[in-house]
């Protein structure tokens, strides 16, 4: 994703504190805007705690992936990615707005 050139000016962050739980596992903050992904594998659920921040943070999204189809999930809608590349835009899209 850092490599994407409509996300160069943009900050990237991996969090992965285990002591504090419920933080979304990346930030992508573009043009002083964050918007925050929690990242989950097959049919894995945000934790009671996640999805409270992820509601708060309001400019968050599930990242699900069971191997072949990646989802990015709001409390609006899902949308279907079936390569990398489409879901890298994806989330690039969710970016930009």
């Amino acid at each position: 994703m850092r490599r994407h050139p409509r996300l160069k000016q943009g900050v990237i962050w991996k969090h992965s504190d285990r002591i504090n739980g419920g933080i979304p596992d990346i930030s992508i903050t573009l043009y002083g805007v964050t918007t925050w992904f929690e990242l989950k594998m097959a049919q894995a659920k945000p934790t009671p705690l996640q999805a409270y921040y992820l509601k708060r943070l309001r400019r968050a999204y599930v990242v699900t992936n069971d191997g072949q189809l990646s989802t990015i999930s709001d409390d609006v809608r899902d949308s279907y990615y079936y390569d990398y590349e489409e879901l890298v835009e994806g989330i690039v899209e969710r970016c930009m707005r």
